[in-house]
């Protein structure tokens, strides 16, 4: 009693602290997003009143906290104005607020608010970081490889994002930034050397990083730009990526009327054209390779005791090389119990039984993949399931799943 007391209690007081700071959070925000003055007297209140408003925040903090409460909020012409007053009033800027000074230069160039005179800084700005700081954290790193990508210096990036890769793998924007920068100067082999290098690192490319490439090969010749197209198709088909309307939209603009917007049907057929789309599918060796690595990685993991044993891995193997080709796959417990656990044998075995009817009569081919116990179940609908179907069962302390998925 005294346990179940204790713990009840712990958990009042995490979710009310964790309310508690959330609300403290949101007035924080509020506080600085209703800022709207650009004096100096009136950035000099603002860090006063944070300063005062909690403990959490410090001269260490409250500049970083400012800069991403207006940069997250798109409120860039407030940013850009604080990063002003700090620099005026010669306050030295840590790496975290170096970090969002780089980050909000990348948003507001996206936007055009950027200027010459911008660059100048955000390049001397990095010069002088990497003076004091030869070796950035991953985090100040990501924000740098923003800022960067947008100046005349944006290859620096490509290193800066090949010293992260000794300690982390790079995040969705840093990859996004510096390939649509490739792609922006001509740098076309850096540039899709980095998208597949992305992708296989599990980052996704974003629209914009599309839209650099699409944009850049715009006044391209008829012969070049249908190359050009032809790679993005390729290396999206390549690595099963869908493309955004956005982008599909910007493909139909730089083709100058030769392509347009269209829908596929359920069955493959482009309603434009009537054409009917190639089916995909695996190779005999792509699919054996991919088989293999189920198997390996899935059935026998890290240790086959963990989901099966030997003696019975041996058996499967043994029956997966002598099966038939099936038509139906049948998770029997899944079945069996789908009216719930509580009913009795009789129900489970005639929802199983009835399935297998079901199949029977429109000439399917089943396997029925489950544990040993449903051996237990009424003869007379099992020996129709045995009949009418192919059973394996695997011992009742195995996990059936992966053997379900392989034989899928």
């Amino acid at each position: 009693m005294f346990k179940n007391t204790f713990n009840f209690t712990i958990k009042c007081v995490r979710s009310y602290t964790a309310k508690a700071f959330s609300i403290q959070e949101k007035n924080i925000s509020e506080l600085i997003l209703n800022n709207t003055g650009t004096s100096s007297q009136n950035w000099k209140a603002l860090r006063e009143k944070l300063l005062a408003s909690s403990s959490d925040i410090t001269t260490n903090t409250i500049d970083s906290l400012i800069l991403s409460s207006y940069i997250g909020n798109e409120h860039l012409t407030q940013a850009k104005s604080y990063i002003n007053y700090l620099q005026n009033k010669n306050i030295k800027l840590n790496l975290a607020t170096i970090g969002k000074c780089f980050k909000l230069h990348y948003f507001m160039h996206l936007k055009g608010l950027t200027t010459e005179k911008d660059e100048e800084n955000i390049l001397h700005m990095y010069e002088n970081l990497i003076n004091e700081y030869p070796l950035l954290d991953s985090i100040t790193s990501e924000n740098v490889i923003l800022g960067l990508s947008v100046t005349k210096d944006w290859k620096a990036c490509y290193h800066i994002l090949k010293d992260m890769k000794i300690t982390c793998i790079p995040n969705t924007a840093s990859y996004n930034a510096l390939i649509s920068a490739a792609f922006s100067h001509d740098d076309y082999d850096m540039a899709w050397l980095l998208f597949q290098e992305m992708i296989e690192n599990n980052r996704t490319p974003t629209i914009l990083t599309y839209l650099a490439y699409l944009e850049q090969i715009k006044e391209s010749d008829c012969k070049t730009k249908h190359s050009r197209l032809n790679d993005l198709f390729e290396n999206v088909a390549s690595y099963g990526l869908d493309l955004h309307t956005k982008v599909a939209e910007k493909i139909v603009e730089i083709t100058d009327g030769n392509s347009k917007l269209t829908s596929i049907s359920k069955e493959g057929m482009c309603k434009c054209c009537n054409s009917k789309l190639r089916r995909l599918g695996l190779s005999a060796s792509e699919f054996e390779k991919l088989k293999n690595a189920f198997f390996k990685n899935v059935i026998i993991g890290k240790n086959v005791f963990y989901k099966t044993t030997p003696v019975e891995l041996e058996r499967f193997k043994g029956f997966v090389e002598s099966m038939d080709k099936f038509d139906v796959i049948v998770d029997g417990l899944n079945v069996a119990y789908s009216a719930g656990v509580k009913q009795s044998p009789l129900v489970h075995s005639m929802l199983l039984a009835a399935v297998v009817e079901h199949f029977v009569k429109q000439r399917k081919k089943v396997l029925i993949l489950g544990r040993s116990h449903l051996e237990k179940l009424p003869k007379k609908n099992w020996f129709f399931i045995k009949r009418n179907s192919t059973v394996f069962l695997v011992d009742d302390i195995s996990q059936d799943d992966p053997y379900i998925l392989y034989c899928g």
